[in-house]
Formats: structure tokens, sequence, C-alpha cells
């Protein structure tokens, strides 16, 4: 049953009545902060809310340091073995340690590291593991064996004084685990950190855990789960969220409905399932996707939306009514229009370049916009010809070519802006080279750019500032490079705060990372509900705003590079010109009247 202890880890409650709370662990080189912070980071905004790192040594103590000042509040778990030393030093930069009984000797080892997690506001985690019980020979149930190997340990530490305690009992098989916790339930009146351990691949093991945790949570045990998968932990949060939406126990987000396919589909179903099921992850709609006039709309009746199949590409249907007839793509993105509203009507990325200022906009005034450059401020295409004309001279004066920047502009008109080199060296005939390759690429990225700004941008931002609204710069890219182009644009007197993300006080965050907006947040002096993000790049610049409650506004130019990528995000406004642009940032830093005041 639930626990009647609540425990407290960071910003986080487990236990006594809260939330179910989804984990995960990197897996990174602990010595490595930034593999790790940025691992974390991606973690946290896929929707894990406590994230475990491991800690081995005394040096991973000193990167366990600077990885939590990098992650800010996020509640951070320290795995430790081998040495409770390890544990007493690391105790006060982390939240909770997940700490092996093993590790400790005696009486005095367990007071010692008591005493530091207690010094310090820490919580312990004591958990056992079929793979690692004290007496393999022992003829009691495994069950049994587990919650015998932890109750030892939690007297122990009750016997120093503390009760910050969760606890685990794992095993390999999924019907031993449910013994076992099914018995730790009853035994325990600490909070129950549930899993299965060493589940297996991302296909076996999201089931075997789905059969676990589903059969655990729905009898009301467990507080906190980890889906542990072999590979890439981020895809574990997917399978945790969709284990605690089956159960109510999350928001129903992101549920798309899908027909099994069969001779008559007209579209690839799981392919589209797939991508819009990606697409839109924290969508409160039921989206149906179905392969052809049989199964839809008759089976979707019951979905907000659904896409059918059709001889001439696809339909999209709200309810009953057919609102797109069409190429499929483009039904998708009619899909994607309602995103975030359970109604099908929103600005999402799927709404269509131009798009006014969104409802949830309305009647909000903001006092600070962050802007990223590339295909924001400027058309990127601007300094790629310019070092694309560099490389041109290198092959000049190399091997008397004229024709290199010729070359290099049709490659890149034909294939976009990838392997640009490999493949113009090869129309021309000319052996690739690693060496030759560096040059070219030295030349492209360290030409002085001439770029100018998109026109009306400068218009646009005196407007901002004439309104007082404060004005901050957040790019990606080689600090280097990225400087020097900022610097031929003339447009850092508007600005309040430039971040460059490949250089915060000497490291680099690329975003998504959250520190260049924190940076950015940090120098502009107003509330997050005040701040406004537009960028161009949606995997990258709208992430983290997003999660911070900014409002976002995608710019999807012409000529940028990132105008047709597909994106479900609910809250974008898109943009397609510099005019829209200032119409939605002059709206929303209009002073709205209140009929209350009347």
């Amino acid at each position: 049953m639930a626990s009647l202890r609540q425990v407290k880890v960071g910003k986080i409650m487990i236990g006594g009545g809260a939330p179910v709370v989804l984990q995960s662990m990197t897996n990174t080189d602990p010595l490595d902060a930034d593999a790790t912070t940025n691992q974390a980071l991606k973690l946290a905004h896929a929707g894990c809310e406590i994230v475990r790192i491991t800690v081995p040594n005394m040096d991973a103590v000193a990167v366990t340091r600077e990885v939590r000042r990098r992650l800010g509040d996020l509640p951070l778990v320290a795995d430790v073995h081998f040495d409770h030393k390890v544990a007493l030093a690391v105790a006060p930069y982390v939240d909770k340690i997940r700490l092996n009984p093993g590790t400790l000797r005696g009486q005095v080892e367990v007071s010692e590291v008591a005493k530091a997690l207690l010094d310090h506001g820490t919580a312990l985690r004591i958990g056992s593991n079929s793979g690692s019980l004290p007496n393999p020979k022992d003829p009691d149930p495994i069950a049994k064996q587990l919650c015998d190997a932890v109750e030892v340990w939690v007297k122990r530490f009750e016997d120093a004084g503390f009760f910050d305690i969760v606890v685990s009992v794992k095993a390999t098989s999924p019907v031993m685990t449910l013994q076992a916790n099914h018995m730790a339930s009853k035994r325990f009146e600490y909070p129950l950190h549930i899993g299965l351990t060493e589940a297996g691949t991302v296909s076996s093991g999201s089931v075997r855990s789905a059969a676990v945790l589903g059969a655990l949570l729905a009898q009301k045990i467990g507080d906190t789960i980890r889906v542990s998968l072999a590979g890439d932990p981020l895809a574990e949060i997917p399978v945790g969220l969709n284990i605690l939406r089956s159960l109510g126990l999350r928001p129903e987000g992101g549920r798309v409905i899908a027909c099994p396919t069969c001779g008559r589909s007209r579209i690839d179903v799981a392919k589209y399932a797939k991508l819009i099921e990606e697409a839109f992850p924290d969508d409160p709609r039921v989206i149906a996707v179905m392969g052809c006039e049989v199964n839809g709309p008759g089976e979707a009746k019951m979905a907000d939306v659904a896409l059918v199949g059709s001889v001439d590409g696809a339909v999209v249907y709200r309810g009953s009514k057919a609102v797109f007839r069409g190429a499929v793509e483009e039904a998708v993105r009619m899909v994607g229009a309602g995103a975030g509203t359970g109604t099908g009507a929103g600005t999402g990325a799927g709404a269509g370049a131009g798009a006014g200022v969104g409802s949830e906009m309305s009647g909000l005034v903001v006092k600070a916009v962050c802007f990223d450059m590339d295909d924001t401020l400027y058309p990127e295409s601007e300094f790629v010809l310019g070092g694309l004309a560099a490389a041109g001279a290198v092959l000049d004066a190399r091997f008397g070519r004229k024709d290199g920047f010729e070359t290099f502009c049709k490659v890149h008109d034909e294939h976009g802006p990838w392997r640009i080199f490999d493949l113009g060296l090869a129309e021309m005939g000319i052996l690739v080279e690693p060496d030759l390759i560096a040059a070219l690429v030295q030349a492209f990225r360290y030409h002085l750019p001439n770029v100018r700004p998109f026109p009306d941008i400068p218009e646009l931002l005196q407007s901002l500032k004439n309104r007082d609204v404060k004005l901050a710069l957040i790019t990606d890219g080689d600090p280097k490079i990225q400087r020097a182009k900022w610097s031929a644009l003339g447009l850092d007197h508007f600005f309040d705060v430039a971040v460059f993300t490949g250089d915060i006080n000497g490291q680099p965050f690329p975003k998504p990372a959250f520190e260049p907006f924190k940076v950015a947040f940090a120098n502009l002096g107003v509330d997050h509900s005040q701040i406004a993000m537009v960028g161009d790049n949606p995997a990258k610049d709208f992430p983290v705003p997003e999660s911070l409650g900014w409002h976002t506004i995608r710019t999807a130019f012409a000529q940028g590079y990132h105008r047709d990528a597909f994106d479900g995000r609910k809250k974008q406004t898109t943009v397609n010109s510099v005019q829209k642009l200032k119409d939605v940032l002059m709206a929303l830093t209009t002073p709205q009247d209140n009929p209350a005041k009347h």
C-alpha cells in the first residue's frame, strides 16, 4: 500500500500520498561533466523528475559538484558503491544517495554516513537486488530474502537517528519482483522505489517493465519508478510516462490510436502514427490514424481528430466532419493545428506560417524578448555563401581552379548545407583528401563575414526598445564565429545581454541545454511569464523556454534552413515574415486594458 512516510528529494516529495515520481540514470562517463550535465538536462526535458548519476570515486565527487552547479534545482541522486567515504564527500552536492549496503562495514560507518546525510538534508535509498543477496543458498523465498536484506540496513540507519529513507527490492524476474514488492509494501512504512532490474532491451524490457510496474501501481504499491532499459536512458522516459498515463497517474497526453493495418491501407499508418505521437507528446487530444475509409472515420469517432487514408491522399476529421482532403504531409500538419487545445484550434507549428497571436498569449504583456541569431535576425545563407567563396579561393590558390565557388553553390542548392566539400570536390574530379577538406572547412568557418540583418529587423528592435523591452541574444555555434557574425550585423547596441552558448564561463552549453536560458533570464530582471523567445529551430530554441513558461515564436522565413522542420509544440506562434513577427511582438508588448477596472 502507499507509504506512510514522506521523503524530500530536492524540490520533489516522495511517498505519503505525493504523486508517483519518474526517475532515470545517466550512462555517461562519470568524469565528463559536460556529457553528464547534457544528458541529465535531456532527461529532465523529456519528463524525468529525478536524475541519478554514477559517483564511483573521489575524482567523480568533484565532477558531481560541477554538475550540481549546472543543473540548478533538478533533483540529483548519487549512486555510490565500494567506498563509504565517497558518500560522505558527495552528500553536500546531491539530494539523495543510492548506497549499496555492502559498502558499509559496520555501525560506525553507518553513523558517519547518517550524520553527513542529516547535516546536508540528503535522503538515502537502501535497496537490494536478487543478484546481490548476501546468502545465495538461503532456503527462504527470494522475496523474503530481499526484504530481510533491506530491513537489516534500515534498522541500522534508524538506530543512527536517520529516517529520510527510500527502500527498493528488485529482481530480474517479474514474478519475484511482484512478490518482493507486495511483501515490502506491508513491511516498510518508507516510500517504495519500484522497478524491474536489468529489464532488457527497449522492446522486451518495456513490455516486462510495464507488466510489473502496471500491476504494482494499480494496487497503489510504489511511490517512485524507473524503467531500467539497456542503452540510451532517454528511451526510458516515454515508457515510464505512458505507464503512469495509462493508470491515470499523469494527465493523458500524446495518446494516438491506430488501426493494425491490412491490405486496404492507403497510407503508411505506422509511420504517421509514430510521427504524430512523437510530435505531440503533451497533447491532451485523442488522435486517430486509420489506413482507409473502412476503419475511419467510423472506428475513430471517439477521437478528437482523425487522419484517414484515402484514394487522393488523406482526410482529416474532427468528430464526424471532414475538415481537410489532400496530400498526406499537409494532412499531418492539419492534425497539428489543434495541438494542445483539445478542440482543434491552436497556434502550433501546424497552424501554418503567419498564424496570429494565440489565445494563450492574449492579455499578457511581454517585457523581454530573447532572439536566436541565425535565420532569425539575418539570413544564414549569407554567411554560407561567404564561406563557400572563401573555400573556392582555397581551390584557386592550390589548383588554379576558378569554378570552386560555383560548384559548391550548386551542390549546396541541390543537397543543402551538408557534405558540400566532399560532393563538390568529387564533381570537380579533385581527390578528396583529409587535409584539403580541413583547409576548406577552416576557410569556410573563419572567413570575415559580410552579413546584414533582415530588412526591417533594426526597425523592429528599435520599436521594442522604445517600449522599454529588454532584449537578449542566445546563439549556438563556435563562439569565435558567432561573435564575428554578431559584430558584422551591428545590432549589439539594441541588446541588454548576448549569450554565446559555445562559451559560458569557459564551457559549451549548446541549446537545448538549460544554462544559456538561465544566463539570459538572470540578466533580464523580469518574470518568466513576461519573456518571449524568437527562434527558427524547433528542436533547439523552444524546449527550455516552453518548460519555463516563456512565449515562443517561430520564424519560418522563406530562406531559413529549418523552415520546413516538422514540430508539434503547442505553444508556438509561427510567422513567415519580419512584418508578421513585428505584429506579434507589438501585440505582446502592448499593455492590455483590464475590464475588471471598469
